[in-house]
């Protein structure tokens, strides 16, 4: 046999190799998780949070992941919303609860996808300004993103930049927390 291809042959079996273990230990992992992160906003209140949390049709012009954010029909009585991100993927959320000025639940909607869950906003005040906290409460199904999910890109990666763009637009310093 020809030396490059045991070469080729021996990389291709270690490649192999390698996601069949990425997939076992993706299966050892439990299908739910939780994140949170918080962010202090030193001087935007309550209300002015909320304005921008809940105007949906103006995240794109300032989450910079978000090419369009489009109203769909309302399912169960709530406002749907989906978003068409930049890298070309969408995702469609519910938004179940609303108190204004305290609490925001949105559920991704999407069916048959390999994540899915829910964002808990909860708006404090705090001094002149507030304290914003994120919790996801999600489930991750394919083993494969499962891993990547927790030991590559982390669970709190989207809450975290969601977060940075909320400082930026209201001119805060962007600086998420983690939440015990």
């Amino acid at each position: 046999m020809h030396p490059m291809l045991k070469v080729l042959l021996w990389l291709l079996g270690s490649l192999a190799g390698l996601v069949v273990l990425v997939a076992i230990v993706g299966l050892c992992l439990p299908r739910e998780h939780r994140a949170a992160r918080s962010l202090k906003l030193a001087k935007t209140p309550p209300e002015a949070v909320w304005a921008v949390i809940t105007n949906h049709a103006q995240d794109p012009t300032w989450r910079r992941d978000v090419a369009a954010s489009v109203r769909l029909a309302d399912a169960h009585g709530h406002a749907v919303w989906q978003d068409r991100f930049k890298n070309g993927q969408t995702m469609s959320y519910e938004t179940t609860e609303a108190s204004p000025n305290q609490k925001l639940v949105r559920l991704i909607v999407d069916s048959g996808g390999p994540f899915g869950g829910t964002w808990t906003y909860v708006l404090s005040p705090e001094g002149a300004g507030t304290r914003l906290t994120i919790t996801e409460e999600g489930w991750v199904s394919n083993p494969i993103f499962k891993v990547v999910g927790k030991f590559i890109i982390g669970h709190h990666a989207t809450l975290e930049t969601y977060l940075k763009h909320l400082a930026v637009k209201l001119g805060e310093p962007a600086h998420p927390e983690a939440v015990a």
